[in-house]
C-alpha cells in the first residue's frame, strides 16, 4: 500500500488548527510557530483521516492549539452514519501551533540574533532545493499563503535533500518529526518562493535538515525601481528517517552519510521558548 505524501499530512494539521480557532474567533490569524510536530505512524492511501484541535490558551493577540489528526484503515466507502465501522482508529500526527493576529508595524522577529541575521546573503552552503509561485489557492483568511502550504513545501524539499544525500532509489524517506518551526513574515500569493535546505546532522537511521523559505515579492516594484528582495518567510527543522520500502521500518543509513555535523543553525532554533512547556500546564 502506497504512502501518503507527509506534506499533504502537514497541511491537515494546520487546517484542523486554524479550523479550531475559526469557531471561536471571525479575525484574521496567522501561523507564528508551530513545535513538536510528530509522526506517529504512516498514513496510507485510502486511509479516512480525522482532526481534531484543542485550544489550550487564549489572550486577545494569540491562540495556543494542540492538533492531532487520526485515521482509520481504508476508510473509503465507509458509512459515518454507522459508528461500528470507526472503532479502530489510529494517532497518526499531533503538533503544538502559535497563533498570532498580523501587526506589521509591530511583529518583529523573536529568534535569536545568528539566526534573524540570515535574512540577508545565503550561504553558499545551503542547497536550493525548490522554487515555486505561492498560489492563490492556499490563501489563508487573513489574505495571506497558508502556512500549511509552505509546511507542504518544506517537507517536499527536505525529502528531496535527503534522498539525494543518500542516493539509493530503493529506499523511501519519510518525515519523522519536526521540532520546531518560525513563520517571521507572510507570504502574499503570487510570490516567488524559493526554498532552501541544509544537512544539520545525520544518525544511524536520520537526517536532521535545516530549512529556510525565502519570498521574492513580485507584484510590485522595489525602492527606486530596483527589484525587491527576498524576505526571510520561515524556517526550521525538519527529522528525515529512512525506512524500507516493504516492512515500513526504519533502516541503516549508508556508511558515508552517517554521524555528519553541518550548520549549528538548529542550535539557535531549539533555543526558541518552548510552547511544549506551556502545553503541559494546560489542560484539553
Amino acid at each position: 500500500m502506497a504512502l501518503f505524501f507527509g506534506g499533504r499530512i502537514l497541511q491537515f494539521l494546520f487546517t484542523t488548527g486554524s479550523s479550531a480557532i475559526g469557531q471561536l474567533s471571525a479575525r484574521p490569524w496567522v501561523a507564528r510557530q508551530a513545535q513538536e510536530i510528530h509522526f506517529a505512524k504512516p498514513v496510507l492511501c485510502g486511509d479516512l483521516v480525522y482532526g481534531y484541535g484543542c485550544i489550550a490558551e487564549q489572550t486577545e493577540n494569540s491562540f495556543l492549539v494542540w492538533a492531532e489528526l487520526w485515521v482509520h484503515r481504508n476508510g473509503i466507502g465507509l458509512d459515518r452514519r454507522d459508528p461500528s465501522g470507526l472503532q479502530e482508529v489510529e494517532k497518526v500526527a499531533s503538533g503544538i501551533i502559535l497563533y498570532r493576529q498580523w501587526k506589521p508595524e509591530t511583529d518583529l522577529s523573536i529568534l535569536p540574533e545568528p539566526v534573524a541575521a540570515l535574512a540577508g546573503e545565503i550561504d553558499a552552503s545551503w542547497l536550493p532545493t525548490i522554487r515555486n509561485v505561492a498560489p492563490s489557492s492556499e490563501i489563508s483568511s487573513s489574505g495571506f499563503v497558508r502556512a500549511g502550504w509552505q509546511m507542504s513545501q518544506s517537507d517536499l524539499a527536505c525529502a528531496a535533500h535527503a534522498y539525494r544525500l543518500i542516493e539509493d532509489t530503493s529506499a523511501i524517506v519519510v518525515t519523522g518529526n519536526i521540532p520546531v518551526m518560525h513563520f517571521q513574515q507572510p507570504i502574499m500569493p503570487g510570490n516567488d518562493v524559493a526554498i532552501y535546505t541544509q544537512i544539520e546532522t545525520t544518525g544511524r537511521k536520520s537526517i536532521d535538515l535545516s530549512v529556510q523559505i525565502r519570498s521574492i515579492p513580485t507584484h510590485r516594484n522595489g525602492k527606486d525601481g530596483c527589484l525587491p528582495q527576498e524576505v526571510m518567510a520561515a524556517q526550521g527543522i525538519f527529522r528525515m528517517i529512512c525506512v524500507d520500502p516493504e516492512t515500513k521500518k526504519p533502516v541503516d543509513l549508508p556508511e558515508s552519510v552517517r554521524n555528519i555535523t553541518g550548520t549549528e543553525i538548529g542550535d539557535d532554533l531549539r533555543r526558541m521558548p518552548s510552547l511544549t512547556a506551556l502545553m503541559q500546564r494546560k489542560r484539553c
